[in-house]
Parts: C-alpha cells; sequence; structure tokens
C-alpha cells in the first residue's frame, strides 16, 4: 500500500526539480481535486513517474483511479507505488490500449512521434467521456505533434489552453 506522506514529498521534489513536467504537476494534481472519482488515463510513464504522481496522489484523496500504459517496464515508480487499488499499470504500447471503461482526464507523455500521437488519439476517440480533458505533453519541445493533436481537434469540438512553460503542455477540453 502506498504512503500518501511519501507521495505528497515526492511531489513537492518533483515540482521543485527540473523535471521537463515539473511546472505543470500541480496542475495535474489540481485537476484530480476539482473533478472528484475521476477515471485517469496516461499514456506514459517513465521510471521519474512525475506525473503518475501527482496523478495518485489526487487519486488517493478525493477516490479517483489512474490507468497508466507504457511499453517500458517502469520498476522505478512501481517500487515506490507498490500494490495500489488507485493505479492499474499496464505494460503495452498505448497504441494497442482498449478499455470498456470511460475516462475523465488523460496525459498523453509518451513517444513524441506524429505517428504515435496519432495513433494515440485514434483511441482516445474511442476511451475518453463526452466533457473530458485531454493533456498534450512536450508540445513546444516537438512539434510534429502538434499536427497530430490539430487533426484530432478538428474532429472534435474543442476548446484548447496552449501553456508554454519549458517544453509546453496543451490542455484540450472534449465537449462532444
Amino acid at each position: 500500500m502506498v504512503e500518501i506522506e511519501k507521495l505528497k514529498e515526492r511531489l513537492k521534489e518533483k515540482s521543485e526539480s527540473d523535471d521537463d513536467i515539473g511546472n505543470f504537476l500541480e496542475m495535474l494534481y489540481k485537476i484530480v481535486l476539482e473533478n472528484p472519482k475521476s477515471e485517469i488515463l496516461e499514456f506514459g510513464v517513465s521510471d521519474r513517474g512525475s506525473s503518475t504522481t501527482a496523478f495518485l496522489l489526487g487519486c488517493h484523496e478525493v477516490g479517483g483511479h489512474l490507468t497508466s500504459v507504457d511499453k517500458r517496464s517502469c520498476d522505478n515508480i512501481n517500487k515506490i507505488v507498490g500494490d495500489d487499488n488507485h493505479w492499474t499499470f499496464l505494460k503495452m504500447d498505448s497504441k494497442q490500449f482498449t478499455s470498456k471503461k470511460k475516462f475523465d482526464i488523460c496525459l498523453i507523455d509518451s513517444e513524441h512521434s506524429y505517428e504515435q500521437v496519432k495513433a494515440e488519439c485514434n483511441v482516445l476517440d474511442k476511451v475518453m467521456k463526452k466533457r473530458s480533458i485531454i493533456f498534450f505533453h512536450d508540445t513546444t519541445m516537438m512539434p510534429q505533434i502538434t499536427k497530430a493533436i490539430n487533426e484530432f481537434m478538428k474532429r472534435h469540438n474543442c476548446f484548447t489552453s496552449k501553456l508554454k512553460e519549458k517544453n509546453g503542455m496543451w490542455a484540450v477540453e472534449l465537449d462532444d
């Protein structure tokens, strides 16, 4: 079972570090708090597990659940989190992800190619709830992914916020 205090310490440490997503962790955490009992999907974890930590802390506080998908084993974050009923980790390529469950919140921060993000957006077409929010990380550093995001937005009635700090983050709110 995960210790909440360890997650809090880890979130503070990651938010203050030079981590490329550090500036956005508090926002991700607060989004979960504002949406109790949310189903959250995360494509891309890495051994740092920074966004995983932010989402999980929020899930513990308001009763949500995080499903993380990465084709790497992510052993470091698994050691920190361990057996946690608020978290499911799936070792697989996110392009292959399917679910009967529908998600409220998603973060895409996996491979940064046009093809990968386009395939992940096709997955999102099937698994996101109406009125959900999707975060795309590294939009400034990896401009090739913005083409896939724009194509996704054309298929949906969306509102977009473009956050420019560090590597960039787009927040896309689905309304259809």
